[in-house]
């Protein structure tokens, strides 16, 4: 199986100069630039067109930011699988693993780059009835409303909660065939697991993860840590036979997927 990533389109690339805005609305300059761009500039060329790119979300915006780093993150990966791409010989297993790890954790960054963004722009274009009657009577004197925050954080796991996440991890993940065949995920985020794993392996701390998703917890992580350690965390091929031993597989997700 190749699975090294697919061709560059043949289409050039759009110019940003303009600032474009894409069929959401939301600027095309704040959409992560191609996959393949980021991964084969030279080193010096993908510093400027990182801390360009950056430069463009604004302190006051947390949320974004951490995104926008965590898709930088994943292209450092992709730029490092591609220098330890074997030449002239098919890429064994690890170095597949590893690729297409850093290929998905790019996509799912962007993925929750361009949902935030999509959000932000939602609420600013649908302010609530009591926001638009405040703006239609407020004289221009009237303070702006407050601006808008982050979820809280979780409560802090206690050292029995991660110790019976990583004992019972199966009560936490599972693979739900209807969300995906191939990736197990954690229940209560819905979030692959392997997202996790592969930042784990990459050597970056759970203060970290905890800081990329929101809602993440240690015991979730203990639980992905233990998953990963019996292998599980996939991918799965469901044309290669049943499942291994010891995986939840559910149809859907449970009424109550709090774990």
């Amino acid at each position: 199986m190749d699975c090294r990533p697919a061709p560059p389109p043949s289409d050039p690339a759009p110019d940003r100069s303009s600032a474009p805005t894409s069929l959401t609305g939301i600027p095309a300059a704040l959409v992560p630039m191609g996959l393949l761009m980021l991964r084969d500039a030279g080193d010096e060329q993908f510093d400027a067109l990182i801390a360009a790119w950056l430069g463009q979300f604004g302190a006051d915006d947390t949320l974004a930011r951490l995104h926008a780093e965590t898709i930088v993150l994943a292209a450092v990966r992709l730029r490092t699988a591609a220098k330890l791409e074997p030449k002239g010989e098919i890429p064994g297993p690890d170095w597949c693993r590893f690729q297409s790890l850093a290929e998905r954790n790019y996509r799912s960054a962007c993925k929750d780059l361009r949902r935030h963004l999509e959000a932000q722009q939602k609420a600013a274009s649908n302010p609530s009835p009591s926001t638009s009657k405040r703006r239609s009577s407020a004289a221009p004197t009237d303070p702006a409303p407050e601006p808008m925050t982050a979820s809280p954080a979780p409560p802090e796991s206690t050292p029995e909660e991660i110790a019976d996440a990583s004992t019972n991890w199966r009560k936490h993940i599972a693979l739900v065939r209807s969300m995906s065949e191939e990736w197990p995920v954690i229940l209560r985020l819905r979030r692959e697991v392997e997202d996790v794993a592969a930042w784990l392996a990459d050597g970056k701390s759970e203060d970290e993860l905890m800081t990329w998703y929101p809602g993440l917890t240690r015991a979730d992580i203990a639980a992905c840590r233990a998953c990963d350690a019996e292998g599980l965390c996939g991918p799965f091929d469901p044309a290669d036979g049943p499942y291994p031993p010891g995986l939840p597989v559910l149809d859907d997700l449970p009424d109550d997927p709090s774990g």
